[in-house]
């Protein structure tokens, strides 16, 4: 009895030890996002050219979106926050190559401002970054407001 008990214990206290994964986030589609959603912090579903049906192609199919910023068309790309038994809100951002030569640009912190029938202002903490060999280095952050067009979005992502 003794020798069952433990045992059980053992692998009760293994399960939690070894266990992996987890979702923090809420998927919200275009087509339901509204006034609600001010001021929340989000982070940005961009629509792709690939065919994303399902809730996981949402979570890992990374896209490429072109926005204005600063009077200039930079690339950004999604950085998906998911692995094999995960999808963490805090680990998705948006990075840019092309927005300062010899700098990155990532975007962490999204927040959604003003909503319109057409696009939506979100309020963008945009850090720039130094890459060496070894590290990133943050050189500077600005606070910038972005209209983006719907007809780029295919939906956003909330913390739970």
């Amino acid at each position: 009895m003794k020798s069952t008990f433990l045992l059980t214990t053992f692998f009760f206290i293994n399960t939690f030890l070894f266990s992996q994964g987890g979702v923090d986030v809420n998927y919200i589609p275009i087509d339901s996002i509204n006034i609600n959603y001010i001021g929340q912090k989000i982070k940005i579903d961009f629509k792709s050219t690939h065919l994303k049906e399902y809730l996981i192609q949402k979570a890992r199919i990374r896209d490429t979106v072109k926005i204005t910023i600063n009077e200039k068309q930079i690339d950004l790309i999604e950085v998906k926050g998911t692995g094999v038994d995960y999808w963490y809100f805090d680990k998705e951002y948006l990075i840019s190559y092309n927005y300062q030569q010899g700098l990155i640009l990532k975007i962490e912190d999204i927040e959604i401002q003003k909503i319109t029938t057409d696009s939506i202002l979100f309020r963008m903490t945009l850090l720039l970054n130094e890459k060496t060999k070894k590290t990133t280095k943050q050189v500077s952050a600005e606070i910038k407001d972005i209209w983006i067009s719907r007809s780029q979005i295919e939906g956003i992502l909330i913390k739970s």
